[in-house]
């Protein structure tokens, strides 16, 4: 039977029913505002040219290939979405042919269209519509294939035309991606804006961030993904932060507090802490003011100082005025550090403040040293394994006092001292080893003699203790050293608990020394 083209478009043979037909369709046109429909019009008619009538089933899908292969399709009819070209969209419509067979469908009305911009390129420059036609009354292993050019058996499919993909347009409203004037930046890898994307100004006089007022407590400028300086503002506090150091090359102007003293007062003729500067020659100047060494408050009204050349200069506040040494600040008087000099061949080259403007020296390390027997200790049996004899004894080469636990026992027996100790009223915290024991032990195999440390905060709770606590030996006199881990409570006035327990078997002896505790605690001034 011979096939025929009609005029309003492409012409595509099918076989239906043991009879010929030919699909007919329109290019779809891109709007202003491009649609998220595509119409696809055409007719359905005979071999001969004459048109159908009645219900038929249109299959619609997309592709990377031209060509069909038998793979692309299940046994049942159904498309097989694992297919290698099968671009993840189909859809099906029913359709009633009007007058002369003819029928328009809207893809896209069925199932959602594909998000174009999402495709790969070579995806969307080989892209493909797939038609297919049944009958209502078949099934799906019906379905024929509407095949743009039976002549070659490579090309099932029809190319999908640049206006048929106006989804995802060449250009917006006549822009293209560029760094242009009238081009459109495009985000790159990471959704991040490619220097090369950057345009070279802006046609405003600000630049803002977070002009959206998103942003949750900070707002950061960052510079350098692995340098990762940042400058911040921080919306809490009403402040910036910069994680760099700064160098302001040229005149810093300021208004407010430094540090909290109003930079007002910084001004050299009225905030002047016996401040050290340059004069002329190798002379320094000491600005006045009030200082205080020993107790005494003196009122200093400012003076003068020769210094050295090629040399360093020690420039201080003794109880009898200011002074300066050549070798180093003093060791053996009270003072107060003011600054040093440096000369170079003739001239002062730099005078570096060593001033300390405020000091809060009321807390104070206190090392509380507990000699056998210790006070406010206990002596306690665990209920096995108690057999022996504790005393206290003295040695006379190392001068020390000693608990001595000893027993006759074939097997390990033990005994505990238990020592409660009430943290001072003013105390703060530990000093960094706040826990040092001395000890000896007649044999140094631990299967033999040893000691075991235990310590219970004010809480009561067993406390981590970091160093060597347990299997403690040695032939001569030692000592270890504990820091306390995790979160023990600490609380001042309350009393806490160390249990040292010494083992030993078939006469051998342990000694345990004197216990060091150290604490740093608030004195008033």
């Amino acid at each position: 039977m011979n096939i025929r083209r009609v005029i309003v478009g492409l012409v595509f043979p099918l076989l239906i029913g043991g009879g010929l037909f030919m699909l007919a369709s329109e290019s779809a046109v891109a709007a202003a505002t491009v649609p998220q429909r595509i119409p696809y019009a055409g007719y359905l008619l005979t071999g001969g040219g004459s048109p159908l009538s009645g219900p038929y089933r249109l299959r619609f899908s997309y592709w990377n290939t031209a060509d069909a292969l038998s793979s692309d399709r299940t046994a049942s009819g159904a498309i097989n979405t694992d297919a290698a070209g099968y671009l993840g969209w189909q859809e099906t419509d029913v359709v009633t042919l009007g007058n002369k067979g003819s029928f328009t469908v809207f893809l896209g009305s069925g199932t959602t269209l594909p998000d174009f911009s999402t495709f790969r390129a070579a995806d969307l420059r080989s892209l493909h519509l797939q038609v297919e036609v049944r009958t209502i009354y078949s099934t799906d292993a019906d379905y024929e294939l509407l095949d743009p050019n039976p002549g070659d058996p490579t090309i099932d499919r029809s190319a999908a035309l640049p206006a048929f993909s106006a989804i995802n347009a060449d250009l917006v409203d006549g822009h293209d991606i560029g760094t242009g004037s009238g081009s459109i930046p495009m985000l790159g890898s990471g959704g991040v804006l490619s220097k090369a994307r950057i345009p070279s100004g802006t046609n405003a006089n600000t630049f803002t961030i977070d002009a959206g007022n998103s942003a949750g407590s900070t707002i950061n400028l960052k510079f350098g993904e692995s340098l990762n300086k940042v400058l911040s503002y921080d919306k809490v506090n009403s402040w910036f932060n910069f994680n760099a150091s700064v160098r302001i090359q040229g005149n810093l102007i300021l208004n407010g507090l430094v540090n909290g003293v109003d930079v007002t007062n910084l001004v050299p003729s009225t905030y002047t802490p016996l401040r050290v500067a340059s004069g002329a020659g190798l002379h320094v100047d000491v600005s006045p003011g009030n200082y205080r060494v020993n107790g005494n408050v003196v009122n200093f009204s400012g003076a003068g100082l020769d210094v050295p050349n090629d040399t360093n200069s020690y420039v201080f506040f003794s109880s009898t005025g200011a002074l300066l040494n050549r070798s180093a600040f003093p060791t053996n008087q009270s003072f107060i550090p003011l600054a040093t000099v440096t000369t170079i061949s003739g001239n002062i080259t730099t005078v570096t403040d060593k001033r300390v403007l405020q000091s809060d020296d009321r807390e104070h390390s206190i090392l509380d040293v507990l000699h056998p027997g210790y006070p406010s200790s206990a002596y306690d049996a665990d209920g096995s394994s108690n057999v022996g004899q504790l005393s206290v004894d003295h040695d006379g080469t190392s001068k020390n006092n000693f608990y001595q636990w000893t027993t006759s026992k074939a097997a390990l027996n033990d005994y505990d001292i238990v020592v409660r100790y009430t943290l001072p009223q003013k105390f703060i915290r530990w000093q960094t080893t706040p826990f040092k024991l001395y000890y000896r032990t007649s044999s140094a195999d631990a299967a033999v003699s040893k000691a075991d440390i235990e310590v219970y905060d004010t809480a009561g709770n067993a406390v981590t203790l970091v160093g060597t606590s347990t299997n403690l030996t040695s032939t001569s006199w030692t000592s270890t050293s504990l820091t306390f881990g995790g979160s023990p409570a600490w609380t001042a006035g309350q009393t806490f608990i160390i249990k040292i327990r010494s083992s030993a078997k078939n006469a051998a002896t342990v000694h345990i020394g004197d216990l060091e505790l150290s604490t740093v605690e608030l004195q008033k001034q």
